[in-house]
């Protein structure tokens, strides 16, 4: 590291620290490094809106070099193209993501805890996890939860979703931004209310299922880091949002994939939609949700409801998901609720750790409920959580976080169903 680099990080991390951001985010917890590398993939058979539908995936592994303190000067940057990222149309956009932090983020000064192209770690073949970011968000946006899980062995794909991600730095230059017009062409039927909705989630399904094929193309590729490593008979996706729901619409499409998590993507209080035949799916399912505080009383007649009448139509809904959702996935399922104070939507990924306030609409907890809320320990109970259910779904491992005979906590509420119960 050059001596004006070393200045400049520690005056910006002076002036995060005086804004009250912690511009240092958690280390990953497993034994391993973590390597990070991008790919440009072309699907070909899938037309687009100027050509074939391209994608930029983001690859989290564990890597061969030994950890020390001294990686830290060599770790890749947080943001992946960010010289160009700033001076494009997209830089409002991710301002407003990564609020107070984007000033460091911008000027290259926020490390990730990855290292560039580095050798993948020796031994058995990895297990597959494919990421899904919420709507408007990039991947790199829940960087800590996928290095984490890359520390514990496994390969994680991240996928830039086209027009949906706030922008996309394609190998020769272009930056693409997010487009409303480009998902509103989409064909849906206007007569759902869900039917928008459905069709993105679709369109996000079929890139979670191409990345699949790319990944087996990378395990035969010779000159590849992944030549032989990958295990393609354990494969899970999961995702936020609204990749969390399209990673339980890839269950049922693709059963190629084992296990499938669906990180605060409910709909209505019901984690996924039924496929046209009314069916849920065969793999294992966990659906991962937070506990909104009770919401104020404006808030219900700006619904035009009484608190009585949404409280009645939330109990409904829930049992409704309990008999047909969680209750007829083959593989059995859980449904796992973090109750901390505080935890709101954007908790599943770092930008609350980088210091962005939560909208009103968002996140209803007391505003020194909020100011108090442990984001770091939120977003690593989050984690701990997705892993131990690939642990148990994917590797075969004890996994004591989902045991039934684990009994609910003040911050943790499990319900479980079907194979999951036993």
């Amino acid at each position: 590291m050059t001596m004006l680099r070393a200045i400049s990080l520690f005056l910006l991390a002076a002036f995060a620290h005086c804004a009250g951001i912690a511009p240092d985010l958690p280390a990953p917890t497993g034994p391993y490094s973590v390597g990070r590398v991008s790919f440009h993939w072309v699907d070909a058979k899938r037309p687009d809106a100027d050509g074939p539908r391209e994608l930029r995936v983001y690859i989290w592994y564990p890597a061969a070099t030994p950890k020390s303190p001294a990686q830290a000067s060599a770790y890749a940057s947080y943001l992946p193209g960010v010289e160009q990222l700033k001076s494009s149309a997209a830089a409002r956009s991710l301002s407003n993501l990564f609020g107070p932090s984007w000033p460091l983020i911008a000027s290259d000064s926020l490390p990730s805890h990855s290292l560039s192209n580095s050798p993948a770690a020796g031994g058995e073949k990895l297990p597959i996890l494919i990421f899904s970011p919420g709507g408007g968000v990039t991947a790199i946006a829940y960087a800590t939860q996928l290095e984490d899980l890359a520390s514990h062995g496994y390969l994680v794909a991240g996928i830039e979703h086209t027009f949906d991600a706030p922008a996309v730095v394609f190998p020769d230059g272009r930056v693409v931004t997010a487009s409303d017009d480009y998902w509103a062409r989409l064909p849906h039927d206007a007569a759902d209310p869900d039917g928008l909705e459905k069709a993105i989630v679709e369109t996000r399904a079929a890139d979670i299922m191409f990345v699949i094929g790319e990944l087996a193309d990378l395990k035969n590729d010779r000159a590849s880091l992944f030549h032989s490593r990958l295990d393609l008979n354990r494969i899970g996706v999961f995702g936020h949002s609204r990749g969390g729901r399209a990673a339980a619409r890839v269950c049922q499409l693709d059963k190629r994939v084992k296990a499938c998590l669906n990180e605060d993507g409910s709909m209505a209080w019901q984690p996924f939609w039924l496929d046209s035949s009314g069916r849920s799916m065969d793999q294992p399912f966990m659906m991962l949700d937070h506990l909104d505080a009770e919401l104020p009383d404006d808030v219900f007649r700006k619904m035009g409801a009484t608190r009585e009448q949404y409280v009645q139509r939330r109990s409904a809904r829930q049992a409704e998901a309990r008999e047909k959702f969680f209750g007829t996935v083959t593989g059995g399922s859980y449904h796992v609720t973090i109750q901390i104070p505080g935890i709101s939507h954007n908790s599943f990924s770092d930008v609350r750790m980088l210091g962005r306030p939560d909208a009103g609409t968002i996140n209803s907890w007391p505003k020194d409920v909020r100011a108090a809320t442990p984001n770091a320990r939120i977003l690593n109970r989050i984690a701990e959580l997705a892993r131990a259910f690939f642990d148990k779904t994917l590797r075969g491992m004890a996994a004591p976080a989902l045991d039934p005979g684990r009994a609910p906590t003040k911050e943790i509420q499990i319900e479980r169903f079907g194979a999951a119960a036993k």
